[in-house]
């Protein structure tokens, strides 16, 4: 069984579509930039580049550290085994205009 840390903050996704059709969103919190063929894809994307940067964090011992630095915080303690443990994050999609695309995205 999985134990779940939530984490508590604000975090925005600003997501485009490039010249090609395909989805791209940027996240300047945790510096990760994904990209999918459809939307439905492009979230789930970035459920799992959360949870890879999250999972990375606590397996160097960053987390804490990390999570201060940007005022967040989790809704209980992180447990100190580090197996089966999987994190989420609730986050803002901000949508932006194809003519904005690459100025909001750098």
């Amino acid at each position: 069984m999985k134990t779940v840390v939530r984490i508590e903050g604000k975090l925005l996704w600003k997501w485009g579509r490039t010249k090609h059709g395909n989805y791209v969103a940027v996240c300047d919190a945790i510096a990760q930039t994904v990209q999918a063929e459809k939307f439905r894809e492009l979230l789930q994307t970035i459920d799992e580049a959360l949870e890879s940067t999250f999972r990375d964090l606590f397996s160097s011992g960053d987390l804490d550290a990390f999570l201060k630095e940007r005022g967040w915080s989790t809704e209980s303690p992180v447990p100190r085994s580090r197996r089966n443990v999987r994190f989420e994050m609730p986050f803002d999609l901000r949508g932006v205009p194809r003519r904005d695309f690459k100025e909001a995205l750098c």
